[in-house]
């Protein structure tokens, strides 16, 4: 059993580590895949567009499971994170044995967005009785930016000197490995108690906030998800690219972490950041369709990534916050709804942005994300007005 003391930063300590750690090892298999991009393009074959149809299973498998979020809210904490960790094991394994081609890539990343999906749900629901939930909820979020910059860190230590397969055999053999030591039961002591309600009266809150959340994915995370691709069209080798995607991801996870901290020493609702975020994003995606614009700018394309990585893909740091702090509904099924709507939106939004750039030009397909950016903006503010009603 797992405690933590009444202290606030004692308190937070555990839950917050073992939170980050299964977010991380949720979507492992889903960055090595777009770190190894341009590898698997080579030997299988397929195009830009396909990738963004291969990295769509991830997304479809991560709708499904984070509708669950009842599930959790029932069986618990612990339950949770052991089944996002093996989803992702079994994830990574059908990728080193089976894949021949990206529609065998797409089938063996649905296990993967499920477990992220699993891994999240469990871990927002550990998180949301604590103090600290700016803190909690920003350095779990940071997870995500920091998988593709561990996954970039793996295969720029040893990529180059060993198979592909076995890179994702050995990660899944380590993620399956968590599963087997998390401690049966977990149990926080913070002062905070999630709420039980049902979705009642913050519905349309909830909703209203999804369709940003759904809009803000269909940008923010087709940026990481497509970043080196889009990288080596304007001049970028391969390595340079991981490089490029690895120090973004890195200023996402300081920005999310950062967000986090904000968010608990103002006593902010956290809706104002979210819009402030979301607005900013949309002005870094603009920067890099104008590195293309100005003739393949790649300084111009990399300040826009820079910006773009730690504003566009910082908001999911805030947009949980902001649906545990102001609905009364229970955590994990609270954060099922806008986890759903961010996956819908990526699920649609990357493929989508991907034939754009394939038919016409990433200049195109990021000029097209920075509106869809300032849509979702606009989508946050109405959820806002809804919650002060």
């Amino acid at each position: 059993m797992v405690q933590v003391d009444g202290t606030r930063s004692t308190e937070a300590r555990v839950p917050i580590a073992i939170a980050v750690v299964f977010t991380l090892l949720g979507g492992l298999p889903l960055f090595l895949v777009t770190a190894y991009s341009v590898t698997l393009q080579s030997e299988f074959g397929f195009g830009g567009s396909e990738l963004g149809f291969a990295v769509s299973g991830y997304f479809v498998g991560a709708m499904v499971a984070a509708q669950g979020g009842f599930v959790i809210d029932r069986l618990g904490v612990s339950f949770g994170l052991r089944a996002s960790a093996l989803l992702s094991a079994s994830s990574g394994i059908l990728i080193a044995s089976i894949a021949r081609s990206w529609q065998m890539i797409a089938v063996s990343l649905v296990l993967s967005g499920m477990a992220n999906s699993v891994g999240q749900l469990a871990s927002n629901r550990m998180l949301a009785s604590l103090q600290r939930q700016g803190l909690g909820f920003g350095m779990k979020q940071a997870a995500a930016p920091l998988t593709p910059l561990t996954a970039g860190f793996i295969v720029s230590l040893v990529g180059i000197h060993a198979p592909w397969r076995w890179v994702f055999l050995a990660v899944s053999c380590a993620t399956a490995g968590a599963a087997v030591a998390l401690p049966s039961r977990l149990v926080s002591s913070g002062s905070r108690s999630p709420a039980t309600g049902p979705l009642g009266m913050a519905r349309s809150q909830l909703l209203t906030l999804a369709v940003g959340g759904a809009l803000g994915g269909a940008a923010g995370n087709s940026l990481a998800l497509l970043a080196v691709d889009s990288l080596s069209k304007v001049g970028f080798s391969e390595a340079a690219a991981v490089m490029v995607l690895t120090t973004s991801s890195g200023m996402a996870v300081a920005a999310r972490v950062g967000a986090g901290w904000w968010l608990d020493h103002t006593g902010t609702d956290g809706y104002r950041e979210l819009i402030f975020l979301m607005i900013a994003g949309a002005l870094g995606l603009l920067v890099i369709s104008g590195g293309g614009v100005v003739g393949d700018n790649r300084l111009l394309v990399f300040l826009g990534m820079s910006l773009a990585f730690s504003t566009g893909w910082a908001w999911p740091a805030i947009i949980y916050f902001v649906a545990v702090r102001n609905t009364p509904v229970q955590p994990a099924t609270a954060t099922g709804v806008i986890m759903t709507g961010v996956f819908v939106g990526t699920l649609i939004g990357a493929p989508t942005l991907a034939v754009v750039a394939d038919h016409t030009s990433y200049t195109v397909a990021w000029a097209a994300a920075s509106v869809v950016a300032l849509v979702a903006a606009g989508f946050a503010s109405l959820s806002r007005r809804l919650s002060a009603a």
